[in-house]
């Protein structure tokens, strides 16, 4: 819950996703590598690599229902669980 002043937005938000795969890689690559980096020390982390990506996928294609996108969702979903 927010307890500060809420106000409608003048225009249009736009949010636009990444222009093609090959970005969105390089956007997930450059984030993954800096969690890696702040989770060296975590000791779950190589159960985490494991079990995760399992998750991630199911969570987007099902839940997120990205299913319903055909191919289009079902790469999604995987990068998704890449990332």
């Amino acid at each position: 819950m927010y307890n500060g002043k809420v106000e409608t937005l003048a225009g249009d938000l736009l949010h636009t996703g990444e222009a093609n795969l090959h970005s969105k890689v390089e956007k997930i690559n450059a984030y993954s590598s800096g969690q890696a980096e702040w989770r060296q020390s975590r000791k779950w982390l190589c159960l985490r690599m494991l079990f995760y990506p399992w998750f991630a996928f199911w969570r987007g294609y099902l839940l997120v229902r990205q299913f319903l996108n055909g191919w289009a969702g079902f790469i999604a979903a995987r990068s998704e669980a890449f990332y």
